[in-house]
């Protein structure tokens, strides 16, 4: 019998799909369920407190603050799963990718 010898290279890691697999992929996958409902909408400007106002709607959520929330987002722009654009007062340009 013939062994081929194969050199196993592997693979590069998803840097934009870490909040799949993230302690607290609950909150990051809300997220970015609702960015991609507002997207369909065609609505790319999102306030803060519009995300939270819809997240405490869900189970799981009551507890959660907008401090949470900001350290969320900014997670999700650390592994550039989402993009804060330019910020205007308190609102913020969100763009989701691939969702």
């Amino acid at each position: 019998m013939r062994v081929i010898n194969m050199q196993i290279q592997p693979f590069k890691k998803v840097q934009e799909a870490s909040y799949l697999t993230a302690n607290k992929a609950w909150s990051y996958r809300a997220i970015l369920r609702y960015f991609y409902i507002q997207h369909e909408r065609m609505r790319e400007f999102l306030f803060p407190e519009e995300i939270l106002a819809h997240l405490k709607d869900l189970d799981g959520f009551q507890e959660y603050t907008e401090d949470q929330l900001h350290q969320d987002l900014d997670q999700l722009v650390k592994w550039n799963t989402s993009s804060a654009g330019q910020v205007f007062g308190r609102l913020c340009e969100i763009v989701a990718y691939g969702y």
